[in-house]
């Protein structure tokens, strides 16, 4: 690896979104330290950009990088290198395990990330070009060495060697990383329970998803560990759907038992105007339909005896709505000699109660039809005898 060491004007360094956000904090402190030392111990590394001449490719030190900006410097010390990508990318993941106080979960996830680029490139000897394809394709034979065990225990030896890390560290938290979400790490990052290696480890052992679900539960306080926050999931009951709004009169009814229509006939009901449910309410009250039918056919409409039964029911109230009337009239000189009469022929008119099919209007109302005819579309024949007792009584 064949690196030199440069002054460079912190405007020509370009730093991809792949690298971790400065975090304010640690920048500040760094820009105070830079301009009371006036220099920076660790130089950074870039390499140059595959897209400009004069222009250079941050590999770590973004934090230094942005404190300098901040000073503000016009130039920054910093290796120059010409790694691969591959290489680059492992600089900047030892640099961080090494220098950035990562945590447990950001470290896991880290270190599942440069075992992936150490394998890549132990294997890249092996890598041959595919004649039909000119694709780079693994020579399989040669490769079997290098994916057996002996890989992962150099793996772990030269991480540890590099990082400072103890190769116990090194084995628990990349068991953890390798099946960790990245958007549970990004949850949980900054959290106690991301810095916990016992916590990153139950974590890890879930599927992902439901790591997103717990990360999401401990992140906004609803638990402080995975085990509270897989409790806390698995009590929640989901919301019951709200049930179609019906007609009052249907709705009572339901609630009173009366009928018990299935989520489906409730649905149809809620759809249909309050009258049409009323009716089909109606039928099925009084026995003339099933609530399935009466839904599928409409309303069935009412026999004779059960029109027999309506009316009568409407007579009785009208008799006793006109009882109550009479009541109320006061006892004038003028009234007594018709009294006894108009006593007689109401006592009669209760005898004989009658209504008369009418599908023209009301003649005795003058053709306007009178309040109780338009209401039943029949003829009152006792209500017509009382306007006319009443008239003779004037």
């Amino acid at each position: 690896m064949a690196v030199s060491v440069k002054d460079i004007p912190v405007e020509k360094i370009t730093v991809s979104r792949s690298h971790r956000t400065p975090m304010h904090g640690k920048v500040a402190a760094m820009a105070e330290s830079l301009r009371k030392s006036k220099q920076l111990l660790q130089p950074i590394m870039v390499r140059k950009s595959k897209t400009s001449d004069d222009k250079y490719d941050l590999v770590f030190g973004a934090h230094r990088l942005a404190a300098a900006k901040a000073v503000p410097w016009k130039t920054i010390p910093a290796i120059i290198t010409t790694m691969g990508d591959l290489e680059c990318k492992l600089a900047e993941i030892d640099e961080n395990i090494e220098r950035a106080n990562l945590s447990v979960i950001e470290e896991s996830s880290a270190l599942a990330e440069r075992q992936r680029i150490y394998t890549e490139l132990a294997l890249k000897p092996t890598l041959t070009t595919s004649p039909q394809q000119g694709t780079p394709c693994v020579d399989l034979a040669d490769a079997t060495p290098h994916t057996s065990g002996t890989m992962v225990s150099d793996f772990v030896a030269d991480t540890a060697a590099t990082t400072g890390l103890s190769e116990r560290t090194v084995e628990r938290r990349l068991a953890a990383g390798k099946t960790l979400s990245t958007t549970a790490v990004d949850i949980l990052k900054d959290t106690p329970t991301g810095d916990s290696q016992a916590q990153v480890t139950a974590l890890a052992a879930l599927p992902k998803s439901e790591q997103v679900e717990v990360a999401k539960l401990i992140k906004a306080g609803e638990a402080d560990s995975v085990k509270e926050a897989i409790a806390a999931r698995d009590s929640e009951t989901p919301d019951e759907p709200e049930e179609p709004e019906v007609s009052t009169a249907v709705l009572q009814a339901i609630n009173t038992e009366k009928i018990k229509p299935t989520k489906g006939q409730r649905a149809q009901l809620a759809a249909m105007p309050e009258e049409d449910q009323d009716a089909i309410l109606e039928a099925v009250l009084a026995g003339r339909q099933s609530l399935g039918q009466a839904i599928d056919d409409g309303p069935a409409e009412p026999g004779p005896e059960e029109v027999g039964k309506k009316v009568a029911k409407t007579i009785e109230s009208w008799c006793h709505e006109f009882d109550k009337l009479v009541a109320t009239i006061p006892d004038d000189p003028w009234i007594k000699d018709y009294q006894s009469q108009i006593d007689g022929d109401i006592a009669a008119l209760k005898k004989d109660l009658r209504f008369t099919k009418s599908e023209k209007l009301c003649p005795a109302c003058e053709g306007d039809g009178c309040k109780g005819c338009r209401k039943t579309g029949r003829v009152n024949t006792y209500h017509h005898k009382l306007l006319a007792a009443q008239a003779k009584a004037k």
